[in-house]
């Protein structure tokens, strides 16, 4: 082989190899950004945050349900806040005391309507403001309701107010009814939303 030759061989793989590493780097950056790109994405089935003790105060996960849910946890380990979606699909908040029992929850009740229930330690649904299901499911008909509740084991109806819309918000029937001191609930208007 003639030093010419050789030369020129040795230009053809320098030149080749310029050529090939000209051709990957612009992939090698286009792959760096992409890593980049996806490593801005977490993924998992559950995460913890935890305090500077190393506590776990909120869990982000799916539930029994396979529903996503967020809880933050009270010092305790109790659920103070529990918000998701139920194994239907409705959502729900629940807000906890820091015993973890049950102090305020919204929820979607009948026909994805909304509904308030609130209470104490000794009673989860001393009072329920929202949507109620109506004794004749009629998808026309539109009930709506304040009550007030003994606590258990009684749990029993002590005063409401109730509103039954018809189409297009028409009030059908309205009453009030307060428990009297013989334990039986009065009606204090009439069914027919007159007074």
């Amino acid at each position: 082989m003639s030093k010419h030759r050789w030369n020129s061989s040795v230009d053809l793989v320098v030149i080749f190899c310029v050529g090939l590493v000209g051709a990957l780097v612009p992939h090698l950056f286009k792959l760096g950004r992409v890593e980049a790109a996806a490593a801005q994405v977490l993924r998992g089935s559950r995460f913890e945050l935890i305090d500077d003790s190393g506590n776990v105060r909120a869990v982000l996960d799916c539930g029994t349900a396979r529903q996503p849910r967020l809880r933050m946890l009270s010092a305790q380990g109790n659920a103070a806040i529990d918000i998701g979606l139920t194994g239907a699909g409705s959502s729900y908040a629940n807000f906890n005391g820091a015993d973890g029992s049950p102090r305020v929850a919204l929820k979607m009740g009948f026909g994805e309507k909304p509904v308030i229930l609130m209470g104490d330690q000794d009673s989860p649904n001393k009072v329920i403001l929202g949507a109620v299901q109506p004794d004749a499911l009629d998808p026309n008909l539109d009930t709506w309701a304040l009550e007030f509740n003994q606590p258990p084991p009684r749990h029993r109806l002590v005063a409401g107010v109730f509103a039954t819309l018809g189409y297009r918000g028409q009030l059908i029937r309205g009453s009030a009814l307060v428990m009297n001191a013989q334990g039986h609930l009065t009606n204090l208007g009439d069914d027919h939303g007159n007074r």
